[in-house]
């Protein structure tokens, strides 16, 4: 920048366009020169004196240079500044179409955005506008330069071109107005909406429809909503309607009024239709499809992702004519046949045959099935069914499951719809399997097509009950689905009836003033006539539901047990885990990096079969390398109770 030697002082702005000022007693001339940088073009010149000014009356963002004598002066530097952006219009569609623009514009230049919308709630919380302040239209701030994004008439009533905006707006797709203005690249941008938070209102199928808009030209014939209600009534499904207003169409149900539950609705909907209206846009910026009745507008002026447009060519499209200006005022706005009957044929010409006929429903609900009815595997598998459905965006997934399981992922998992009993002819089905080799939420992710895995711990939350025991207390898990995986004593079949480890380690945890509890559905359970018994000197809960077993463990100091569906349960409730099984390698289960999770092993001794081995789960006393020898299950005889009080007690 060169400092000229003058007397007078020179003023430069930038708000609203580039202005000088010259202000001082000398009386001398000033040859102004606004400058297009990039382009290498003066967009305007003027001679002016002191105590004057001039001004070029682009408001739109040009990377200004300022030549004062044939000498730069100033150049529009934004970095580090202050800069407003508003929205000019308080509509749905044109505020959701315009406001990512100003992140894009944060980003080029490295300036501190403040942006100021009709719906600053929409957007504020959202990590993508994380460096945006949101404030008030209005309010006053000092910045260094402000750009006003809206469609600007100019003083004939015309579309203005080369001033606010430097196109005519309606000649552009809708979002390249804001990129016009802040001059940007433009490509389509949605970084969504901070709306649509609610659960599934319905588990039915259902279709929104948006039949109302700002204008007449816009909107579609009553009767043809009536006529398309009951083609989808006939393929089963339910018809929602959002509008400002009641929109009376029979046999639907109206929900219009807030907008949050507008954005529930519409975000787990099967099926959008709607217009060239702000309902459409709220709908593209819920990442949802939208079938869209549009006569009036060229293709392209709307968003084109997940867009099925319905026109045709009836008429001229006078929304982008060159000649034609739209008139809100005008409800009957029709430059071409107002006032006869081909008045909005652009609209009346598209049929409910013509909508109808255009809808995808070979697109079928995603139905996951864990093949397997165990509860440790069924939770372990939640984690990565959830991240598929929020990974593919799915609207609705359905997961096949035990319906006593279903209570515990109800909160943790609420956009997941559970069942038991189904007909999987209506449904994509995935089935994911339990993986022997591997990790055990791995296997299952490997299936939903993770090739990458990383652990993610389960949750489970059920409200607290009523504390069943008033002393402290740990729960002891004894049986399990195989022998092999139980915590079996030297003596062998003779004494596990007796279950003389257990009984041992809960003699421990008495002297300690521990409560040991047994939670298990059967007291006596194993292959006649060497069935497994509870130690007897715990307090043995038998047959519970399995509500009342989630409330022990809740209250529960911790689990001592094995590689087992309680472990898992109690895992994915928050609590410790103590967990011994050694026929399986410490990769098997949860992460040791957890604190609240310790592993009882001895790696001295055969250990790990379960993955190398072929486990005959027919075969209940199975023992892949050393059954009927003294080393059969040494994998865990060789456990010992003291070996376990050892590690538990840091947590007594």
């Amino acid at each position: 920048m060169i400092n000229l030697e003058m007397s007078n002082k020179i003023i430069v702005t930038y708000n609203k366009g580039p202005k000088v000022e010259i202000v001082g007693d000398i009386k001398e001339n000033y040859f102004i020169e606004f400058i297009d940088n990039n382009k290498k073009e003066v967009i305007y010149s003027d001679t002016i004196d002191n105590n004057m000014w001039t001004s070029c009356n682009k408001e739109y963002y040009i990377p200004w240079l300022i030549k004062i004598n044939g000498k730069e002066y100033s150049r529009l530097e934004l970095k580090d500044q202050r800069v407003l952006i508003s929205i000019d219009s308080k509509a749905v569609g044109d505020t959701i179409a315009w406001t990512p623009y100003v992140v894009e514009f944060e980003k080029k230049h490295k300036c501190k955005v403040l942006c100021s919308t009709f719906h600053n709630e929409w957007f504020k919380n959202l990590e993508e506008y994380k460096e945006i302040e949101f404030i008030q239209p209005g309010d006053v701030i000092d910045c260094i330069t402000h750009y006003k994004i809206g469609w600007f008439k100019n003083e004939e009533g015309e579309w203005g071109e080369g001033i606010k905006n430097p196109r005519r707006c309606n000649s552009i797709p809708l979002q390249a107005t804001a990129t016009d203005i802040l001059g940007l690249e433009f490509k389509e941008l949605n970084y969504g909406v901070d709306l649509g938070k609610s659960k599934r209102p319905i588990k039915d199928k259902y279709v929104i429809f948006g039949p109302q808009a700002t204008s007449g030209c816009k909107e579609w014939v009553h009767d043809y909503w009536c006529e398309l209600t009951n083609k989808f009534i006939d393929k089963g499904y339910k018809i929602f309607v959002c509008s400002t207003e009641h929109y009376n169409i029979p046999n639907t149900v109206d929900i219009s009024g807030d907008l949050e539950l507008t954005s529930t609705y519409l975000k787990y909907a099967d099926i959008f239709i709607g217009l060239g209206s702000g309902l459409s846009w709220l709908n593209w910026a819920l990442d949802k499809h939208t079938y869209m009745i549009n006569g009036f507008a060229e293709e392209g002026h709307e968003f084109t992702n997940n867009l099925t447009k319905i026109t045709n060519d009836k008429c001229i499209k006078c929304w982008n004519d060159p000649v034609h200006v739209f008139d809100p005022g005008d409800w009957n706005w029709c430059p071409v046949y107002k006032g006869t009957k081909m008045q909005h044929i652009c609209q009346k010409s598209i049929t409910p045959q013509n909508v109808f006929s255009k809808i995808n429903f070979s697109i079928k609900d995603i139905l996951i099935t864990i093949d397997s009815n165990s509860l440790g595997d069924t939770i372990a598998a939640m984690p990565y069914i959830n991240k598929y459905k929020n990974d593919n965006r799915l609207d609705r997934l359905t997961v096949k499951m035990n319906k006593k399981y279903q209570f515990l992922f109800l909160s943790s998992y609420p956009n997941i719809d559970f069942i038991d009993i189904v007909d999987t002819k209506n449904y994509n089905v995935i089935n994911i399997k339990y993986d022997f080799t591997t990790n055990v939420q791995e296997g299952f992710s490997k299936d939903l097509g993770y090739k990458e895995f990383k652990y993610i711990r389960p949750e489970v939350k059920v409200n607290i009950g009523k504390r069943p025991i008033k002393n402290k207390y740990v729960i002891i898990n004894v049986h399990s689905t195989s022998q092999l995986k139980y915590w079996n004593h030297p003596d062998g079949e003779s004494v596990q009836n007796n279950s003389p480890y257990w009984s041992e380690l809960c003699h421990m945890l008495r002297k300690n003033n521990i409560t040991p509890v047994c939670l298990e559905l059967y007291e006596f359970f194993g292959e006649s006539p060497h069935y497994n018994g509870l130690p007897k000197n715990s307090v043995r809960k038998i047959g519970m539901p399995l509500e009342e077993v989630v409330n022990y463990i809740q209250h529960a100091e911790f689990i001592i047990g094995l590689s087992s569906g309680l472990a898992w349960l109690t895992h994915a409730l928050g609590k410790k885990v103590c967990m011994i099984a050694n026929f399986t390698e410490d990769w098997n289960e949860m992460p040791l990096e957890y604190n609240d999770y310790k592993r009882i092993t001895n790696k001295k001794v055969c250990h790990g079969c379960w993955h190398t081995e072929n486990i005959d789960l027919g075969d209940w006393n199975t023992c892949p390398k050393h059954k009927n020898t003294k080393r059969q299950f040494e994998c865990h005889t060789s456990i010992t109770p003291k070996q376990v009080f050892n590690e538990i007690k840091e947590w007594i």
